[in-house]
């Protein structure tokens, strides 16, 4: 059996967004999510953590880019290796919304931006 391995939420970052954070310093939104201030890019991934977390598929969809691009690492098995695969953005918030409440638990050990 396949393990998944949940990757790369760090790009449901909205694009936009990050293009305008990395050339122009902290971008205005006038988003429910956002109360109108400031954010960081790590701001943003600590705000969609809490949204995932709380299964909140409305703020995870406030909180990126409608162009997302998702993916997730099959585990390697004995004959293949690890593998990067798309996965459908609103198939992915189908399966968080349907969870168990407190089912998961994500952490974020480190990133960069």
């Amino acid at each position: 059996m396949k393990h998944i391995i949940l990757s790369g939420l760090f790009l449901c970052c909205s694009q936009l967004m990050m293009s305008q954070l990395i050339s122009n310093g902290p971008v205005e939104t006038s988003s429910q999510l956002s109360a109108s201030h400031s954010e960081t890019p790590a701001q943003i991934v600590e705000k969609f953590f809490t949204a995932f977390h709380a299964q909140d598929t409305t703020a995870m969809r406030q909180l990126t880019s409608a162009s997302i691009l998702q993916q997730t690492i099959v585990s390697a098995t004995h004959d293949q290796t690890e593998k990067l695969i798309p996965v459908n953005f609103n198939l992915f918030l189908e399966r968080i919304a349907s969870m168990e409440e407190h089912s998961f638990k994500e952490d974020i050990l480190s990133y960069e931006v």
